[in-house]
């Protein structure tokens, strides 16, 4: 499994406008990709900082090409995020809280 992580900077006036293309445009987007796993997406009102992971079963389906997020990644733009180059690494060691009841 591999996680390929997006940092950035956004306005938090417009918060409303960036979780909006986030859930209307870049998450169907990335259902669509072969190898999708999981989407998250953080922000940090205080500072106007975003973090982006999804998750992919390989390398090659993580390097993903730009051009299926541009009009999405436009739109953000528009509203004057800024979003660094991505990041692709393996993940090594996974661990997940144990659910209770199970």
């Amino acid at each position: 499994m591999h996680v390929r992580i997006v940092r950035g900077r956004f306005n938090p006036a417009t918060e409303g406008e960036v979780q909006r293309i986030i859930s209307q445009q870049i998450t169907p987007a990335l259902h669509r990709q072969p190898g999708f796993q999981r989407y998250l997406w953080g922000i940090n009102r205080t500072t106007g900082q975003v973090s982006a992971m999804s998750f992919w079963d390989n390398e090659a389906h993580a390097n993903l090409g730009s051009e299926i997020l541009a009009r999405a990644l436009d739109s953000l733009a528009a509203l004057g995020v800024k979003l660094e180059p991505a990041e692709i690494y393996e993940v090594t060691v996974e661990d997940r809280a144990a659910q209770v009841g199970r």
